[in-house]
């Protein structure tokens, strides 16, 4: 059956021109949906079907069509084949969706570049209808791979390393060759992918926590213990920190509206505290970025833009591998705080969607520069959205978290390394081994291998409590102790007198006037309209403050704000400040400017005072190279001293220390680095809301 267009006009113009640009041609494509049906019933109920589907027979005829990869099931299907026998259409095995290009010149599909159309981890070309019949058709799992280092030594680890882009430094391949060494057996690529993953820069932070040497003379704190430092000093309204994703600070006693167990809604006297993260997605929204958030106002951000040359140099400041910040705050009940304890028989529960083989090796691609790995390893390391399943997931956990009695007690999200790191770090927790039967893991791509089922990062999943079950063959079969035993602590030495690299100075020539036109066209300062209005700002009924003020809309807000229930006018308060450019001279300048930045943004709004004030710090830079190294720790020290001097905690954060992208371009070897990147987002509780200002002037109050 034949549906809508595929695209709207702009994205399938912006497909033509990629298109055209790509293969040298002047061709016209258009694009409609097609829907396969697979059923054994003669007498389906097409017609409900296709008013579903908003469907006809009337086919067209297509150059090819892309669709998911065979043997899978996207989640388009699984949703619509959901809804198709909820409304009473039985008998419906499959309905897949696929999109149908034609190309109005006479090409041989052989001889162009169509990379352009499809997502090669999750979707095919076909050439005709017969070919997505055919689809349903599942390839053979793919095997365990056994890397032989009994008989090929170290360098058989090594070239491993390279060809699933491990990303293990020297010291882990040598403590892995000396653990199975003495073990006297062969490493499984699943077992070396989820040593890979669960010991990535991502996921273990090595730099932070290294040994750190200056001029010589080794420092007594790393950086995690300098940002810890600042909890220690205002410990004030923290109740969790530095443990699992978020940080948890004191609220209070609110009207909450609550299902009950027989789903009937009320509301109910409850303490709810707040909690903060933020993360950052920089490496896959280099790669390829994904939409697919659901119900979550976004209202509060930043957009920076950069570039300047190094002198007489191939190198640049700038952002090809860009930052993307996510994060924000929640309520979380007093009673939840903190996980319990799980003992021996309980069962690890899987929730969210299937299996898929996308987001492999995440944790380690994006520990380092891109450009570093092969670009189909870089590809294949980026997750896929499927928002539809992160609502599904949501309200498991919804209703379970507001029992008095929840069924979960445990919860781990799913995310670097997939399975293969968070199942260990939930048994690591408990202190407990952990047997898993991957064949009882939902999967949607039966020609999977073991390590791809393992360690693969489909959106959404979440890992519960303990799964217990016995079998005759381990993929993976390693203590804990080796997955997150004592590996070396990172060394960091850097010297000051190291040559300071210099950067063009801006030039002087332009005229006043064209100067600030230009500053004001630059993204950087100019209306953030754009980003702001795909979205919705007010989902959810809980935001006070948005980006948009008074009655024009203008994205002048420099904060926003949200309630902590739908009965009260109390709330919390977020801002964010960021300074990269100061960095490029003075690393330490530019975290106090940040900081300052992120208070500023608080005057409108009645907070009681600082100590009340929770920050998170992300770092983002170009680590690997001695100045950006140093940058790094000037920027960690002068943050940590300004935090105390000025009772904040920060009690989370996150880091992403592979900020550069080089390439070869026939000539030379380019390279593309941001400078020092720290992002302060400061939170802090409201008394009441309405008790801010804007700066929208009131005229009605002049005389």
């Amino acid at each position: 059956m034949q549906g809508k267009k595929s695209f709207s006009d702009s994205k399938l113009e912006q497909l033509n021109f990629e298109f055209n640009n790509s293969n040298n041609t002047k061709s016209k494509i258009s694009s409609n949906e097609i829907y396969i049906v697979a059923s054994e019933n003669k007498n389906l109920d097409l017609e409900s079907l296709k008013n579903i589907l908003n469907a006809d027979n009337n086919l067209d005829s297509f150059s090819f069509l892309v669709g998911p990869r065979s043997g899978t099931i996207s989640p388009w299907s699984s949703k619509t084949e959901d809804i198709v026998k909820n409304v009473g259409i039985k008998d419906v095995d499959r309905v897949e969706r696929f999109n149908g290009f034609s190309i109005a010149d006479e090409i041989n599909i052989d001889d162009i570049d169509l990379s352009m159309f499809f997502d090669r981890m999750t979707q095919s070309i076909y050439l005709n209808s017969d070919e997505c019949i055919n689809f349903l058709n599942v390839d053979p799992q793919r095997s365990i791979s056994v890397i032989d280092i009994l008989k090929g030594g170290i360098k058989t680890l090594e070239d491993a390393n390279k060809t699933f882009g491990f990303a293990m430094s020297s010291e882990e391949i040598e403590y892995l060759y000396d653990f199975y060494s003495k073990a006297a057996r062969n490493p499984t690529d699943a077992e070396l992918m989820m040593f890979a993953q669960a010991n990535s820069e991502h996921c273990r932070h090595k730099i932070f926590n290294a040994k750190w040497t200056v001029n010589g003379a080794a420092k007594n704190n790393s950086l995690f213990d300098l940002i810890k430092e600042t909890s220690k000093q205002s410990p004030k309204g923290i109740i969790s920190a530095y443990k699992d994703n978020a940080a948890i600070t004191e609220g209070e006693s609110v009207q909450r509206l609550n299902l009950d167990a027989d789903n009937n809604y009320a509301f109910v006297e409850d303490k709810l505290n707040s909690t903060i993260k933020v993360e950052t997605h920089n490496h896959p929204t280099a790669i390829s970025p994904y939409p697919g958030e659901f119900g979550r106002p976004s209202t509060l951000g930043y957009f920076r833009s950069y570039e300047t040359h190094f002198d007489q140099s191939n190198k640049a400041y700038g952002y090809h591998k860009p930052i993307m910040l996510a994060g924000g705050i929640g309520e979380i009940r007093d009673k939840n705080n903190f996980k319990l304890q799980i003992t021996e028989g309980y069962h690890v529960v899987v929730l969210g969607g299937p299996a898929m083989l996308i987001g492999l090796g995440g944790g380690a691609a994006s520990s380092v520069s891109s450009g570093d790995s092969d670009e189909d390893l870089d590809f294949a390391s980026v997750q896929r959205d499927n928002a539809e399943m992160e609502r599904r997931c949501q309200e498991v956990i919804n209703v379970c978290s507001s029992q008095d009695n929840s069924y979960i007690e445990f919860i781990h999200d799913v995310g670097a390394g997939g399975l293969s790191n968070a199942i260990p770090e939930l048994a690591k927790d408990s202190n407990l081994g952990v047997y898993i039967e991957l064949d009882k893991i939902p999967n949607s791509d039966k020609s999977m291998s073991p390590m791809e089922i393992w360690s693969n990062e489909s959106q959404e999943r979440y890992v519960l409590a303990i799964y217990d079950s016995k079998t005759e063959s381990y993929p993976v079969n390693v203590p804990l102790s080796m997955l997150f035993g004592d590996l070396p602590i990172t060394d960091m030495s850097v010297t000051t007198n190291e040559m300071v690299e210099t950067t063009e100075d801006a030039s002087s020539s332009y005229e006043f006037a064209d100067a600030l036109v230009k500053t004001l066209q630059h993204p950087t300062v100019a209306s953030k309209s754009f980003l702001i209005t795909i979205g919705d700002r007010t989902v959810g009924g809980m935001v006070a403050r948005d980006q948009f003020v008074g009655p024009y809309q203008v994205p002048v807000s420099d904060y926003s704000m949200s309630l902590r229930s739908f009965t009260s006018n109390s709330g919390e308060v977020l801002t964010v400040g960021e300074k990269p450019t100061l960095a490029v001279k003075n690393p330490g300048a530019s975290m106090r400017m940040a900081v300052a930045e992120a208070l500023t943004n608080m005057i409108g709004v009645n907070i009681k005072g600082l100590d009340q004030v929770q920050v998170s710090a992300n770092w983002m830079a170009a680590s690997g190279e001695e100045v950006e190294d140093l940058a790094l720790r000037e920027g960690v020290e002068s943050l940590s001293k300004c935090c105390v001097d000025l009772n904040i905690s920060v009690p989370v954060g996150k880091d992403s220390l592979s900020m550069r992208t080089k390439w070869d371009d026939g000539s030379a070897e380019r390279v593309v680095k941001s400078p020092l990147s720290g992002v302060i987002t400061a939170m802090a509780p409201v008394a009441d809301v309405r008790n801010s200002i804007t700066p929208e002037l009131d005229i009605s109050a002049s005389s």
